[in-house]
């Protein structure tokens, strides 16, 4: 039986179930059959068959999940889109996709030149019906994800891909929770559209979860405490942000309060030794801990974190909080994991081991390569980037650097190329952002982006006779003219020009990125500890 079959009956065994909640609203099984139904005799009427494919474009919510399972039950291949996305862009994603129907939100049809049918819109309710089960290789979805060069491409998944994940996720949920079938209630505010959300929600339904879904993430604080969730997706982001909140709110109550909780942290890197610091462990294990904590609701049992590293030292604030992070590893193209931490086997700055009937190795350069049946079918009508995607042995290349400790976990050390994952899972190309700058602060500069796994990028911006102000005004300018990811929220300057007998340039004159960033590395990292400030960017001097 595949898991959508299972999944219908289970919701035809139990229809007074909840499945998902979306603010004051509770939505049962037998209900969302009866979307799910309603959604797959339109798309049936509409002429959308096995293969077609479907552009799903809607912000989070029960008719997200409806339509996804409706065109999964019919073979058709979902093309989802972030509903926060330029419409422009996916209109033209959609295009090179050839999408033959469009499902959208009350937001519209983002320009997608196809038939369109609106999510919510009143329908006679339906049966779900599930045709023929597609062949394990047969397209499922279609992913756009940006590569090295900021072009997106559409990573193909299977029918084989999301069976096979989700087998191990499910199985992975079950170890993380300790509950049985039915029992566990989760929470998601991640975009549906992306693959790892798609794996999570997937595995939780399939979990019996009641699953509390989020269309703007800014209510997650007050969801946390209604939803009470025992686990959720995360971005480093976000629990970066929780913990800078948490680490001011406690220092505002005054000196004793931020002791105990620097105690309670440092405690997680060593024992704690001596009477005194054994004694503010203890007591913060009954005062500030416990608050911290209630923010979560009485029911966490853990934290899962993907799409960008998560800093030791975040992972470890956490853990002084009771609450373990689990850390998951992969790519669109690797149906969203190829690692996942195992309750027990936790190691901060490691990202864990390989999911079962996952291969993962390290090639002589550094970079980690995959094999099995979670890697992609290929890019969308791209031949050429499908064939660079493998090696001559098949193994995917991910792109990244990482080498393994003695028990087999993971750790990434950065990405063999140039791209930039902040902590927001955002992928930022840093050369279209040098250009930019180097148009922009003139007199021959030169420019180093960096924050890979940070929260916002900076720059090292080197040259003759550059002046800070003159700098700082050209960067503002910037970043005025673009979106949040790719602006630049601090900066270095160094008042002579990268060279090659530094070892900040290679012998035909290219950027040695990583030479760069470690040769700036104490600069940078004050910056980051200063925080941004905007609009008025700084940073050090050479």
């Amino acid at each position: 039986m595949t898991w959508l079959a299972d999944l219908r009956q289970r919701w035809l065994d139990d229809p007074a179930r909840v499945t998902v909640v979306e603010g004051e609203a509770e939505v049962r099984a037998g209900e969302l059959l009866e979307r799910v139904g309603g959604l797959a005799a339109a798309l049936r009427a509409a002429g959308v068959e096995a293969g077609s494919r479907v552009a799903l474009v809607a912000a989070n919510g029960a008719d997200w999940i409806a339509a996804d399972l409706a065109c999964l039950g019919l073979g058709a291949v979902v093309v989802p889109f972030d509903p926060k996305q330029e419409a422009a862009t996916t209109a033209e994603l959609a295009a090179q996709a050839g999408v033959s129907a469009v499902l959208h939100d009350a937001q519209g049809a983002r320009g997608i030149d196809a038939p369109a049918l609106a999510l919510g819109a009143s329908r006679a309710p339906a049966p779900w019906s599930l045709e023929a089960a597609p062949p394990a290789d047969a397209p499922a979805t279609i992913l756009y994800t940006s590569g090295t060069t900021g072009v997106p491409k559409g990573a193909v998944l299977t029918h084989g891909n999301l069976e096979f994940m989700l087998d191990c996720a499910t199985t992975r949920l079950a170890e993380l929770t300790g509950l049985a079938w039915g029992e566990e209630h989760a929470l998601h505010y991640l975009p549906l559209c992306y693959a790892g959300s798609r794996v999570v929600v997937h595995a939780a339904l399939r979990r019996g979860a009641t699953l509390t879904l989020l269309a703007d993430p800014r209510q997650l604080g007050d969801a946390l405490l209604r939803a009470a969730p025992h686990y959720m997706l995360n971005v480093p982001l976000v629990l970066e942000r929780f913990r800078a909140a948490a680490t001011d709110g406690v220092q505002a109550r005054g000196a004793r309060a931020a002791t105990l909780l620097q105690a309670a942290v440092a405690a997680q890197t060593a024992p704690p030794r001596g009477l005194r610091r054994r004694a503010l462990r203890a007591i913060a294990s009954r005062t500030v801990v416990p608050k911290l904590r209630a923010r979560f609701g009485p029911r966490l049992v853990g934290l899962i974190c993907g799409s960008a590293p998560l800093s030791v030292a975040c992972q470890q604030f956490y853990a002084a909080l009771g609450v373990p992070v689990y850390q998951g590893y992969g790519l669109t193209e690797t149906t969203a994991l190829c690692t996942l931490d195992r309750p027990g086997a936790i190691r901060p700055g490691y990202v864990g081991s390989a999911l079962p009937g996952v291969e993962l190795t390290v090639d002589d350069e550094g970079e980690v390569l995959t094999r099995g049946p979670h890697v992609f079918a290929g890019y969308w009508q791209a031949p050429e980037a499908s064939r660079a995607a493998l090696n001559e042995a098949g193994w995917f290349r991910t792109g990244d650097l990482g080498e393994f400790d003695e028990a087999g976990r993971l750790r990434v050390l950065g990405r063999r190329n140039a791209v930039l994952v902040l902590q927001s899972g955002h992928n930022v190309p840093p050369e279209p952002i040098e250009e930019a700058l180097r148009e922009a602060v003139g007199a021959g500069a030169q420019v180093c982006v960096a924050g890979h796994g940070r929260p916002h990028l900076v720059a090292v911006v080197a040259g003759d006779g550059l002046q800070r102000d003159a700098v700082d005004t050209a960067i503002r300018g910037y970043n005025a003219g673009v979106s949040g990811p790719r602006r630049v929220l601090g900066f270095h300057l160094v008042r002579a020009p990268f060279s090659e007998a530094e070892g900040t340039l290679t012998s035909n004159l290219k950027l040695r990125r990583r030479a760069i960033h470690a040769r700036y590395a104490r600069q940078l990292e004050a910056i980051y500890a200063d925080g941004p400030t905007v609009p008025a960017l700084g940073g050090g001097a050479a």
